[in-house]
């Protein structure tokens, strides 16, 4: 039988929960970034004249748009390749998570992803909750213990 433990392919049972278990905690922690930044910094008419609660509500249904499941397979992706290649920096899971939820908005197109007056806002809390949901996955499965 052929060694695969060089080229990254020996995803036990065990790290194989740990993985999604870390890209689980990431996805959570990026979403609750974006809901509480994202109340905090769009001026989004479906949002206005609503309580905190309410508003976050409205964020999550946006949120919701089939297209921002495209962030969540380019994470993946960043998942899969650092896994298999065993490149364990927190910088690469930290870009490539801000990069992920970024260009999900993109696809979406900004109007649609909430992006109203001031395009910034696409790197404050979109950028902001990748680069959480990176840090987080890092904090938990790739980092060398």
């Amino acid at each position: 039988m052929p060694d695969n433990s060089r080229m990254g392919l020996d995803l036990g049972l065990p790290r194989l929960a740990v993985v999604l278990l870390g890209f689980a905690a990431g996805l959570a922690s990026a979403l609750a970034v974006g809901l509480r930044v994202g109340v905090d910094k769009w001026k989004d008419p479906a949002m206005a004249g609503k309580s905190t609660i309410d508003a976050q509500l409205a964020l999550f249904q946006k949120g919701l748009d089939p297209v921002f499941a495209l962030s969540i397979g380019l994470a993946a992706f960043v998942v899969f390749v650092g896994e298999m290649t065993r490149f364990r920096f927190a910088l690469y899971y930290m870009a490539g998570g801000g990069l992920a939820v970024v260009a999900a908005a993109y696809g979406l197109g900004l109007e649609r992803a909430g992006v109203m007056a001031d395009r910034m806002i696409l790197w404050q809390v979109y950028a902001t909750a990748g680069i959480l949901g990176g840090a987080v996955y890092w904090l938990i499965a790739a980092r060398k213990w």
